[in-house]
């Protein structure tokens, strides 16, 4: 998604980072990895 900053982009993915939460918590690798890349991007922004 590079080049893409809107609004809604970004509430998209806050929302899936809370979602991801449950899971995080479970210690799954490809979900600390979904996470870690919605963190990344909305730090660059």
């Amino acid at each position: 998604m590079d080049g893409v900053r809107s609004v809604r982009t970004r509430k998209a993915i806050s929302r899936m980072r809370g979602d991801l939460a449950r899971f995080r918590a479970r210690g799954l690798r490809c979900v600390a990895e979904l996470d870690e890349r919605g963190r990344e991007f909305l730090a660059g922004a």
